[in-house]
């Protein structure tokens, strides 16, 4: 297609791609992760949300964002609104400005990761993904216009715990260049002192704690995986990979060929190999979740949206260099083939996801939320089993706090620390023992479990309801499913 012809059916695919979306979010079930951002920026301070930040290994942006919302009194589906907005602005800005062929932006914007886990599920990385797309935009001006450069990696640094890496990259890669130009202006001074300050603000904000779960994870229980960086290799191409040797092996070559026009250009291979090599660091110390790695296929296309860069602007024109070009030419066009290939997968991974989302739960707080407030249930002392699973509920029960077993107080977002973390998940019975001791003598005592009692146990209680669809969504919260029991006795 003509890029003229393509530039008019833009606004067309955009609509599409909010359609599509806003069907997804209509019958999606958000999950805790969900639930604690909005939890957060509606119950904290600003002294707890920056202090909760070292236990949840992530910068506040992304809370400070939806804070005004949620401290309004505004519902939970805003959240998800304020995330779609974002995610049409990210894929309107990639469709425009990308130096990609047609068919493989087409392709892009509506294969998994863009079309699915970074635009339904409310999360802090699609901020990540529009701030990227907004620098490899300005990246030819960065000496032109440093303030408003540094401004988008300092907000980059301060989305999430991988983009740190990134933004890291590129201030290296700045910083070098800063020196091979001989810039000397104070703007551009002023941009690295910026830039720097965002790095140093998302590492304090996510600096464990010494009781953080997380530290507790990397110092003492946690095993190290070396493996886990490959595995998130498979799923970057293939969302529901299984991790085996031939997928690992197949994703890995893959990976290599998309990225062969990268390695010629030694500032965007430099940002390419610093993300992943920060990227995969971490993943050595935690699981390769879908959203983890989605985030290697978003630096892998910022990296070559940077590589057009640099061998588009090139000062000397030598045979040497038209060789070079020539060997970039061949060789974007092979990466290009396998990504296009890739990205038809990732289609159908997004229709399996909508499939998915429109038969089954992805969680079960939703549904039990509404049958607790449809019974005026809200107002009685319902106490949790798991605090995190049962967190999930309490966005659609403004006025409602549980008590958490695990914690033994009244709470609404969840504490990520060691202690905390250590008590879950607790038995059944031994939330029950616990409720007794701190409500001997209180009214009706309303139990929300992650597990179903056994006959034995559930003779002095009446089972009100359960939701267990999500138990169906390989997708969803698998600990998200829940026995609601009165206690009769």
């Amino acid at each position: 297609m003509k890029k003229n012809i393509i530039i008019y059916l833009i606004p067309l695919l955009i609509l599409v791609y909010t359609v599509i979306n806003v069907f997804a979010i209509m019958h999606h079930e958000p999950w805790r992760d969900e639930a604690q951002a909005w939890l957060l920026a509606r119950d904290a301070n600003l002294f707890s949300l920056f202090k909760s930040m070292h236990y949840e290994a992530t910068p506040a942006l992304w809370h400070l964002l939806i804070m005004p919302f949620a401290k309004a009194g505004l519902p939970f589906i805003t959240q998800f609104i304020i995330h779609l907005f974002i995610a049409i602005a990210a894929v309107t800005l990639f469709l425009y400005y990308a130096p990609f062929p047609n068919l493989t932006k087409l392709l892009f914007i509506f294969s998994y990761y863009l079309a699915y886990e970074y635009s339904v599920i409310a999360r802090n990385y699609s901020i990540s993904i529009l701030l990227l797309f907004l620098i490899a935009i300005l990246y030819p001006k960065r000496f032109k216009l440093p303030i408003i450069y540094s401004l988008l990696i300092f907000l980059l640094s301060n989305t999430n715990a991988l983009s740190i890496f990134p933004a890291f990259a590129l201030i290296i890669i700045f910083i070098l260049e800063f020196h091979k130009y001989a810039v000397r202006d104070k703007k551009t001074y002023l941009s690295i002192l910026i830039m720097l300050l965002g790095s140093v603000l998302a590492i304090l904000q996510i600096y464990p704690y010494k009781d953080s779960w997380y530290l507790f994870n990397f110092d003492l229980f946690y095993k190290t995986n070396y493996l886990e960086p490959f595995y998130a290799i498979a799923r970057t191409f293939i969302p529901f990979a299984p991790s085996s040797l031939f997928y690992i092996s197949l994703a890995s070559i893959i990976l290599i060929i998309m990225a062969l026009p990268i390695l010629t250009e030694a500032m965007a291979f430099s940002i390419l190999a610093l993300s992943y090599t920060g990227l995969f660091y971490v993943l050595i110390f935690h699981s390769a979740e879908r959203w983890h790695a989605g985030f290697l296929l978003i630096i892998l296309i910022f990296s070559l949206w940077i590589a057009t860069y640099y061998s588009n602007h090139v000062k000397e024109k030598t045979d040497k260099r038209l060789l070079k070009s020539l060997f970039i030419k061949d060789y974007t066009r092979l990466s290009l083939f396998f990504l296009n290939i890739c990205l038809i997968l990732s289609v159908i991974f997004t229709i399996k996801a909508y499939l998915l989302e429109y038969k089954y739960c992805f969680s079960g707080a939703r549904d039990m939320a509404e049958f607790i407030q449809k019974n005026d249930l809200d107002d009685s002392i319902i106490i949790a089993q798991n605090s995190p699973s049962a967190s999930a509920l309490l966005p659609y029960l403004p006025h409602a706090k549980f008590w958490y077993a695990g914690e033994k107080e009244f709470g609404t977002y969840v504490i990520f620390s060691l202690q905390n973390r250590l008590s879950h998940p607790l038995s059944a019975f031994e939330t029950i023992s616990r409720a007794k001791e701190k409500f001997p003598n209180k009214g009706k005592k309303i139990f929300l479990l992650i597990t179903g009692l056994d006959p034995t146990e559930g003779k002095k209680f009446r089972l009100l309801y359960k939701t267990d669809k999500s138990k169906n969504n390989p997708l969803g919260a698998e600990d998200e499913s829940f026995y609601l029991y009165q206690y009769i006795d």
